[in-house]
């Protein structure tokens, strides 16, 4: 766990950084920041309250995030892949996750 947050630190001071700069009040950036972690375990709470019985519900919801956490990495975090005002190598990235799973659908 200490690893994650020391993963997690310098994005944080990113996020906030960047978003100090449009923001008009400090203290509401800092609101914001101190309701997502516990928006987020609301929402683990209610994912395993009401998904977990239903499986084929939460492996669609989990095959959409995996394709949007895909996107998000290489439209964001791969440099070499990114091209401005030009969305197809993260699109191109999801798509090859899509023919991948597809492929391995079919053999099984």
């Amino acid at each position: 766990m200490i690893l994650i947050v020391l993963q997690k630190m310098p994005e944080g001071f990113a996020a906030y950084t960047e978003m100090s700069q449009n923001e008009k009040s400090a203290s509401r950036l800092w609101l914001i920041f101190l309701a997502i972690p516990l928006v987020g375990t609301l929402c683990a709470w209610l994912g395993f309250a009401w998904l977990a019985a239903d499986q084929q519900i939460l492996g669609i919801l989990m095959l959409f995030c995996s394709g949007g956490i895909l996107y998000l990495i290489f439209d964001d975090i791969a440099p070499r892949a990114h091209l401005k005002h030009n969305d197809f190598p993260a699109v191109g990235a999801v798509s090859g996750f899509l023919l991948g799973l597809v492929g391995t659908m079919l053999i099984h």
